[in-house]
């Protein structure tokens, strides 16, 4: 019994310690699903957990989807879409609370 307590404390843990790692993430928001879908595939290729997400509406003059990543892959992500030239509206580190998003800074 003591075990399946610690056991499900443990998974308990590791959910609040992954929804704390995501209130904060990148953002690359673009202006075609196309370029999107590109940058995705070469980012996953270099090994950078990405995901492919809805824009938030703060930022609809543009696609609507985005790539989110983690913040210590920024440098990474900058160099990468630096090297392969495909277009985008912009890298910015968003946060999520409780209202929804708001873009803390452009990366």
């Amino acid at each position: 019994m003591a075990i399946v307590v610690i056991v499900s404390l443990y998974k308990c843990l590791e959910y609040i310690n992954f929804e704390v790692n995501y209130m904060k993430f990148g953002l690359i928001v673009f202006y075609s699903y196309q370029h999107g879908v590109m940058v995705e595939k070469v980012l996953k290729r270099n090994n950078i957990p990405v995901e492919f997400v809805p824009t938030p509406r703060s930022f609809m003059h543009s696609c609507s989807n985005s790539i989110r990543f983690g913040l210590e892959y920024k440098n990474l992500v900058k160099d990468i879409l630096k090297r392969i030239n495909i277009p985008y509206k912009g890298i910015y580190e968003v946060e999520k609370n409780y209202n929804g998003y708001k873009v803390v800074n452009n990366i």
